[in-house]
């Protein structure tokens, strides 16, 4: 057998291979995969002790999302979001592992092995990366562990620290394991006594590991930690083991800051989220002092069962100690990120995580411990139902959350909401009053939306297609839009029926409960006025416009729509019911074509057509190449026409499926044959070529869309929103009366029924220190969105004007202290703070370890800010003078900026760019020669 024979022979076993391969893929519609999906997902929610999962791309998860929620009558070729390819697991790895950088949520999802099975019979792809749930700790914990855990073993030699190996362990690993591990490794015989110690990074001994049935989990071990083992070589007598205590030290850099309070937090893994939010709070100066002055010891608590035993207290006394010690210029947070990983597994590990929820639940833990109240008193919530004393219903409200609730935390940080409902039926008022420990408050071109809709009326004769502005609030729905839309057009709101427009054609028919978080101001959005008809009697017929150029079909104009019964239709009576449509778009159609007609000169100019000429072996380049005439002829036959004629001005084609594309399932129509009119069908326009040869105008002409003077108008108030928005803006949107959705609707206890009722928060006190959470984050329908928006806060703010309760004479002036920062898009990025230094009196940037000074508390103010911590004053004269100057310099700020923007053009039309920096992550690279040792 010759080589070549060889070759064909393996060829047609790989294609064989690759036939077989494919038929055993599962073929299913995008809504039976999701559908499936879903399906397994429930069947598979739960953590099981042994069953695995799987880690999947995050990106390629996210693609198949977007493609199984587009509508099922789509064709491939019109999808906005197409068909992801094979599962790629590759960037995950790395010589073999899982590259340790990477984080659940932003590259990576976890999901159930039956869930990849099902994914992968589908797609393919590889590798495959599993991990089983484990039971971890006293309390059996299940988790699914996805690194092993990096440790640094280090000998002292010659009175000398030295780096002996790295090793890589998974979680369930015991101190008395690494112990075996090291004698093993290095020949230490059995006789001689290892102890092994936790260091620094400065190399200094921290903790002994003393527990040998401790494991790795049970322990403070972090990522990237330093054991440094010492070798006994006497035998001593045992002593008897100690119970187990919580020792709260902290490992430092023995280097002095400038002041008190500047010290630095070490990043433990992708823990920037948690030094954020804790250098807010260490600099929290009435906190700082309950816990430096000792007030705390006396309320500890370690009986509540929804606390933390006061572990939480103790580690977070500990913490303020050291870190306003003035002695140390950076710390590890270490104690505190283990005793929250105890009690709350979303902070364990190294996932990046979220500063504000770090924050509430921080503050709400520290509350638990230090709660005075040992046995709460079970209190029935009070109907607030029609109240005409809100104060006195206020007041036995608070006197009874106080009975369960008294601590330092209740003390400093909580305040009170005033919850309203307004029943649009009877009127009855629904009164609530809730314990507020932050404002979340929404940025207010997060809850808008901005939209241009063309309206399209079913009966256009001189009527130009017109363009509006439409401002609406999401929470509104698509009937608060097209209500605003029918104010401004005077087409009936029930007849209009809204549409989203990509290439050209229906991409997607918004319904009335549809939710508007998924909807971008700059997609392209048409609503069609559609006369009521019987559904069982009638359908929507979509009708789309095309021209030939060159071989190309091109899709042209917005589409129309028209209504026609259900059944067969007689096709002359079908074809003058469309032409009359086409004929209300163009009015001076036929006219134009008989002009045209009578130029006898008129000759169809060659069409040329692109092509790809090779010029190296390397490179290639696009050319015009012009098409024979017998060439142009034949396209012009197969699309209806010939060549140099006007007559016919456009052929009717029936397509079989309502958004086919248009090479498949499309004939023209034939008049001898009855046209059975269905749901599943469009029509296609085909404007004759030689029209638009000879006026090549005539497209953009029928495609002219006129601007109602709401979409002028809208210029400034859409710059307005790309400069930012002030703060009293968020507070003004979260004070403001919203009518609940169709989704979310209340029980009126009068009615007993569920109504769209009128809802409204009121702040009806305030605490002394006020933590303002700016609402970046929004769940969508595939992931989170945040919005990048700058909100310009003032270092000085009056909150008088927004507390609705008994005012207080002291006042409610306030002074911005601290900002917490997201950096980065969503999933990922970076978190610093900036803060007052209660010592110097300056502002400083607080980025993990780093910690630098900055000019003025105006350098604080950026499009990251993202929680605000403000503290109250009661010096009045300080504070007035300080909110004056600081409202007259916003004034000329938005002056200056209203004037600057207002020569900018105003065509101007870009996509919000929500994830414009990138999470920068910077980890050591060690070059040493490493002796890895895997268990």
């Amino acid at each position: 057998m010759t080589e070549k024979d060889s070759k064909e022979i393996e060829n047609t076993e790989n294609q064989v291979k690759k036939e077989e391969e494919e038929d055993k893929v599962i073929k299913l519609s995008r809504k039976e995969e999701k559908d499936k999906a879903e399906q397994i997902k429930q069947q598979n929610a739960e953590l099981i002790p042994g069953h695995f999962w799987c880690l999947i791309e995050i990106k390629w998860y996210e693609s198949w999302e977007k493609y199984v929620e587009q509508d099922d009558l789509l064709e491939e070729n019109d999808l906005k979001f197409p068909r992801p390819g094979k599962i790629d697991n590759s960037s995950l790895m790395e010589k073999g592992k899982v590259i340790r950088t990477l984080v659940t949520g932003e590259h990576f999802l976890l999901i159930h092995l039956a869930l990849w099975e099902f994914f992968h019979s589908i797609y393919g792809g590889e590798p495959i990366i599993k991990r089983k749930v484990l039971e971890l700790g006293k309390n059996k914990e299940k988790l699914i562990v996805v690194h092993q855990k990096v440790l640094y073993l280090y000998s002292k030699q010659n009175g000398q620290v030295k780096k002996r190996a790295t090793i890589r362990l998974v979680v369930n690993c015991t101190i008395e394991d690494i112990v075996d591990l090291i004698e093993r490794s290095f020949s230490i015989k059995k006789k001689n006594k290892l102890k092994l110690f936790l260091l620094n990074k400065d190399y200094e001994k921290v903790e002994e590991l003393d527990d040998p049935e401790q494991t790795i989990y049970e322990s403070k071990l972090e990522q990237d930690d330093i054991i440094l083992w010492e070798v006994e070589k006497k035998k001593k007598k045992k002593k008897p083991k100690k119970k187990s205590t919580y020792n709260y030290g902290y490992s430092y850099r023995s280097s002095k800051p400038s002041a008190k309070g500047l010290t630095g937090l070490s990043n433990l893994g992708n823990t920037c989220f948690m030094n954020s939010g804790l250098q807010c709070l260490l600099n929290t100066i009435p906190l700082r002092d309950v816990f430096l002055q000792k007030l705390w010891v006396r309320d500890l608590n370690t009986t509540n069962p929804i606390g933390m035993k006061g572990e939480l207290a103790r580690a977070f006394a500990d913490l303020v100690s050291t870190y306003w010690s003035g002695n140390h210029s950076v710390i590890s947070p270490r104690d505190v990120k283990y005793v929250i990983g105890r009690f709350a597994s979303q902070f364990m590990g190294f996932a990046q995580q979220d500063s504000q929820e770090l924050i509430s639940f921080l503050l709400d833990g520290l509350h638990e411990d230090l709660n005075r109240i040992i046995d709460k008193p079970y209190i029935p919530d009070i109907d607030g139902t029609n109240c005409k004393d809100l104060q006195k219903l206020s007041k036995q409200t608070w006197y009874n959350y106080k009975r369960r609730n008294d601590s330092y935390i209740v003390d400093l940080f909580q305040g009170q909401l005033r919850n309203r409902l307004i029943c649009p039926e009877c009127n009855t008022e629904s009164y609530k009053f809730d314990p507020l420990m932050y404002l979340t408050v929404p940025i207010p071109t997060a809850r808008d939306l901005h939209l241009n809709i063309t309206v399209i009326q079913y009966d256009r004769t001189t009527q130009p297609l017109k363009e509006y502005y439409i401002k609406s609030r999401k929470s509104d729905g698509i009937d608060g839009v097209l209500s605003k839309l029918s104010n401004y057009c005077g087409i009936e709101e029930s007849t209009l029926h809204l549409t989203e427009i990509y290439k050209e054609k229906i991409y997607k028919e918004f319904q009335s409960l549809y939710s508007m978080d998924e909807v971008k101001s700059v997609d392209l959005f048409v609503a069609y006025e559609i006369p009521k008809y019987d559904e069982d009697e009638k359908v929507e017929v979509p009708i789309y416009f095309t021209y030939l150029k060159g071989r190309t079909i091109h899709k042209f104009s917005l589409p129309s729509k028209i209504v026609l019964p259900l059944g067969k239709m007689d096709a002359n009576k079908f074809q003058e019911l469309v032409s009359e449509k086409v004929y209300q778009l163009c009015p001076d159609l036929k006219s134009l074509c008989e002009e045209h007609s009578k130029d006898e000169s008129f000759e169809i100019e060659s069409s040329e057509e692109e092509v790809q000429v090779r010029e190296s072996y390397w490179s290639t380049k696009t050319v015009k190449k012009p098409l024979p005439k017998e060439t142009i002829i034949e396209l012009f036959k197969q699309y209806g026409f010939k060549i140099n004629e006007f007559n016919p001005e456009f052929q009717i084609t029936v397509t079989k499926e309502k958004y086919s594309s248009y090479k498949a399932n499309t004939s023209l129509l034939n008049l001898e044959e009855p046209v059975k009119i269905k749901k599943k069908m469009s029509i296609e326009i085909r404007f004759n070529p030689n029209l638009t040869k000879k006026d090549p105008e005539f497209i953009d002409r029928f495609s002219k869309v006129e601007k109602h003077e709401s979409v002028t108008q809208s210029g400034s108030s859409k710059k307005k929103s790309k400069m930012g928005v002030s703060l009293s803006d968020c507070l003004n949107a979260f004070v403001e009366e919203e009518k609940l959705n169709k989704n979310n609707k209340w029980y009126c206890p009068v009615c007993k029924e569920h109504v769209q009722a009128k809802k409204k928060f009121d702040i009806w006190r305030l605490p002394d220190i006020l933590v303002i959470n700016l609402k970046r984050f929004s769940p969508g329908r595939w992931y989170r969105n945040k919005v990048s928006t700058f909100v310009n806060f003032p270092t000085f703010i009056d909150m008088e004007k927004y507390i609705l309760g008994p005012k207080d004479p002291k006042g409610y002036k306030y002074e911005n202290y601290a900002v917490s920062n997201h950096f980065g898009g969503v999933g990922g990025g970076h978190y610093t703070a900036y803060g007052k230094n209660h010592t110097t009196g300056d502002w400083y940037g607080y980025n993990d370890s780093s910690v630098s000074s900055i000019s003025s508390p105006e350098s604080a103010k950026t499009d990251a800010a993202y929680v605000l911590f403000y503290r109250r004053i009661y010096d009045e004269e300080k504070s007035e003078n300080s909110s004056e100057n600081e409202q007259q310099k916003d004034n000329e700020n938005d002056n200056e900026n209203e004037n600057k923007d207002e020569n900018e053009n105003e065509n101007e039309n870009e996509k919000e760019k929500e994830n414009e920096n990138e999470n920068e992550k910077e980890k050591e690279n060690e070059n040493e020669n490493e002796n890895e040792n895997e268990n």
